[in-house]
């Protein structure tokens, strides 16, 4: 017997989540994004489950505690199953109009990076999902921040500045940096807009589920904007460096 269901559909598909307990039910609504409104009806394209032991979705039993499975892949789910937009999994900061893309997987350093942004005073679109329309215009997606800490500690920090009235921009930057300690600071790899969309294709939650659509999305944003790859050391240094180099369009 399920305690209750909340409805949502923040990119054109209706996803359910309902859950056994109330306090199951709460916390799944915590972790919805801010503007994000409950739909009426019962209808629903996915449905998530969440018992006292494990979370279902699209058919699938995860064990485990429901809570942080929800809050893994809850969000990764919104960005694989979306109708009308790209989901690429990346940090987001804009300066000046623009915006620059940090693709990389978990673990890469995009928080810290995109923290270190903020800091020399760039606004904060996404900490780790990169919204784009069919135009290759990039939206905030105001998940909190969440800073890796020593022995694995995770300190989340609500998304600051967010607004609901932030405009899309267009990405001029894109910059997948993997972090090295103690890396010193050398010249990144200038990609081609090929080796661009092939990185960021890598990088793309959704695009089994619609390759057509995400292929002709990310085919706009690898010759829009410019793109580098390579190591990094130090956050602040880099963060220095992006930000030159979007402001005067300089090779790093």
């Amino acid at each position: 017997m399920w305690f209750g269901q909340f409805i949502v559909a923040p990119f054109g598909r209706r996803i359910g989540v309902r859950a056994k307990t109330p306090e199951l039910l709460r916390a799944a609504r915590a972790r919805l994004l801010p503007g994000w409104v409950e739909e009426e009806g019962d209808e629903v394209d996915y449905q998530w489950s969440l018992s006292e032991d494990s979370a279902t979705y699209e058919d699938t039993i995860y064990p485990g505690n429901p809570e942080r499975i929800f809050d893994a892949y809850f969000h990764l789910f919104v960005g694989e199953t979306a109708r009308d937009r790209t989901f690429i999994h990346a940090g987001v900061v804009v300066a000046d109009n623009r915006a620059i893309l940090l693709p990389g997987r978990s673990h890469s350093g995009k928080s810290t990076l995109t923290r270190a942004l903020l800091e020399k005073g760039a606004a904060f679109y996404s900490d780790d999902l990169a919204v784009v329309d069919p135009s290759g215009m990039v939206y905030a997606y105001p998940k909190p921040l969440c800073i890796r800490r020593a022995a694995g500690a995770v300190e989340e920090v609500p998304a600051p500045g967010w607004s609901p009235d932030l405009p899309p921009v267009p990405v001029s930057l894109i910059a997948g940096l993997q972090y090295v300690a103690s890396t010193p600071e050398v010249p990144w790899e200038e990609l081609s807009p090929g080796q661009a969309a092939l990185f960021l294709l890598d990088n793309c939650l959704g695009c089994r589920r619609e390759p057509a659509r995400d292929i002709a999305t990310i085919g706009i944003l690898s010759t829009q904007a410019r793109a580098y790859q390579g190591f990094r050391g130090e956050a602040e240094i880099t963060a220095g460096r992006l930000l030159k180099l979007l402001a005067r369009r300089e090779v790093p």
